[in-house]
């Protein structure tokens, strides 16, 4: 399957009515802060799963 990139305009367009993300150093980037370990770990985990089943592997 290949790749396709959206171009940086569209990109904007779409970062900003979705507070939160940007792109930084060519990559989308969110922070996200919780408040302890467990929570963090099970949002990982949650998101490990989604990435997995949709075959889709973040860096």
């Amino acid at each position: 399957m290949a790749i396709e990139r959206i171009e940086p305009h569209h990109l904007e367009q779409q970062l900003n009515r979705i507070p939160g993300w940007s792109v930084v150093a060519g990559k989308l980037r969110r922070e996200f802060t919780f408040p302890d370990f467990v929570e963090a770990f099970g949002f990982m985990s949650r998101v490990a799963l989604l990435a997995e089943s949709n075959n889709h592997h973040p860096e």
